[in-house]
């Protein structure tokens, strides 16, 4: 159990207004842990966290994105409260490893951001305390190697997701089902050269005032050692066949928005990096004790 005392205040000097927020919170949590063998682990936590919003997100005057948004920070925003329940399986044999993540998340006092439009036709970004928010949803994962040279690491994530609030005196609620997909590959061609490749897809889902549609990520990077693994080069390819590609479709009481945010090209990179010493901690450094000898 962890106890926190929030003491928050913030002057606008401007209109002469202070905005205080003083509140005692409390924290609980705990974590089981059970063996099942010598492979087999089963962990059972709850933990309370507190989010607390940033100064971006509290400031009060305008901040200009576009001739046709804006944004503007909220200080009456309070910090959310997220509960975490988690009941997990890790399984760890000679040629993968399994792990299972069922979760339940629940917020209280969630920070969303609103959308509306204003007399100007500029859009207005802003952020409000929703009711609640609760994730329910499994994860799972493994990772196993092919041949002494192919390692992978798919995981799939499936979760339903809800939300109540208020957004302009209506009621702004929804809850959906989704998942995520990933796949990370290493492909060990030489005993200093390996190829990775990185993909990532996420299915529709909603907002509190509209939709993402689906989207997927592809990144690629070929790494070379040299001079006994002092001098590492990487090449990295992003973006590959215009995959960072994310949509929405937004709405409020009197607009609809589609976005589309696409990055314009490829994007490679070259990194460079040398090891000038293979420094490793001797004895006394890991707290061991070596007796002098005369």
């Amino acid at each position: 159990m962890r106890g926190e005392y929030s003491d928050r205040i913030l002057e606008q000097k401007l209109k002469n207004e202070n905005y205080i927020y003083q509140k005692l919170h409390f924290f609980p949590s705990f974590s089981i842990l059970k063996s099942l063998g010598e492979k087999v682990q089963l962990q059972l936590s709850y933990s309370r966290r507190i989010s607390r919003p940033i100064d971006f997100h509290l400031n009060p005057f305008p901040s200009t994105f576009s001739s046709s948004v804006i944004s503007i920070g909220n200080p009456e925003l309070q910090p959310d409260f997220p509960n975490s329940f988690e009941f997990n399986i890790t399984s760890d044999f000679n040629l993968f490893t399994l792990n299972i993540n069922n979760f339940y998340i629940y917020t209280e006092n969630a920070t969303t951001q609103v959308i509306s439009l204003n007399n100007n036709g500029t859009q207005v970004l802003t952020f409000e305390n929703m009711n609640f928010n609760r994730f329910i949803g499994s994860e799972i994962s493994t990772t196993f190697t092919l041949l002494k040279v192919l390692k992978l690491s798919p995981s799939a994530n499936i979760y339903s997701m809800e939300s109540k609030g208020k957004i302009d005196d209506y009621d702004a609620n929804y809850k959906t089902l989704t998942f995520d997909l990933s796949l990370n590959g290493t492909l060990k061609i030489n005993k200093s050269t390996k190829f990775q490749l990185v993909t990532t897809y996420s299915g529709k889902s909603v907002t509190q005032q509209g939709y993402m549609f689906p989207n997927y990520f592809l990144t690629a990077s070929l790494n070379q050692d040299f001079f006994a693994e002092k001098l590492s080069i990487t090449l990295q390819a992003r973006n590959l066949f215009n995959s960072n590609h994310i949509k929405f479709d937004e709405f409020g009481q009197n607009f609809n928005t589609k976005l589309d945010y696409r990055l314009e090209t490829n994007i490679f990179t070259i990194n460079v990096s040398y090891k000038f010493n293979n420094f490793k901690k001797n004895a006394l450094m890991q707290g061991k004790t070596i007796d002098n000898e005369i």
